[in-house]
């Protein structure tokens, strides 16, 4: 009896996580999938830097290094080649404008290489930093505030890195089911 209730617990718990995992990406196969993969990571790590720089969690400017370099490895042409044309077989949330739209999808893949990289560049460089920096700068008249001073800190850019997700899914992804 107790074999039998430890072997029927066994197979929920294993028939749940299974189905779990495949809910996740509902089925997909294929580039689909390898692509669906790729934007779980990317969002994982937009995710964790999204709490450090809201306050949630404590900054930590080697952990932002990390994950842009993540999400910089994933975009650009990485992330195009995921994407022949026509690939929306499955459980695909991509949208027919992809393909319409090449040109925009690509720029927006290039754009979230180029900020991604620039992040992990400027991690160090905080917002809070640079008003001091801008403060100092404006009490000398004769000195010019540099516009690159806030352009460049960390929390402008991951801004840019998040807009430009945005928009890319808001014109390329199709809306999730709630």
């Amino acid at each position: 009896m107790y074999k039998l209730a430890a072997t029927i617990a066994i197979s929920t718990i294993l028939t749940t996580g299974l189905v779990t995992s495949v809910s996740a990406h509902q089925g997909a196969t294929g580039i689909v999938k390898e692509r669906m993969d790729q934007m779980d990571v990317m969002k994982k790590s937009m995710k964790s830097m999204a709490a450090m720089f809201k306050g949630k969690t404590a900054y930590d400017a080697d952990a932002v290094r990390k994950h842009s370099q993540t999400i910089a490895k994933h975009s650009a042409t990485t992330l195009t080649k995921l994407f022949p044309e026509g690939s929306l077989q499955h459980a695909s949330e991509a949208k027919q404008e992809i393909w319409k739209k090449w040109d925009k999808f690509e720029f927006l893949s290039t754009e979230l290489k180029r900020i991604s990289l620039a992040l992990e560049t400027s991690a160090d460089i905080r917002e809070a930093d640079n008003n001091e920096a801008s403060m100092s700068m404006s009490m000398d008249t004769s000195a010019m505030a540099d516009p690159a001073v806030t352009e460049d800190s960390a929390d402008s850019l991951f801004r840019q890195l998040a807009d430009t997700c945005s928009s890319c899914h808001t014109s390329f992804r199709k809306k999730k089911n709630k």
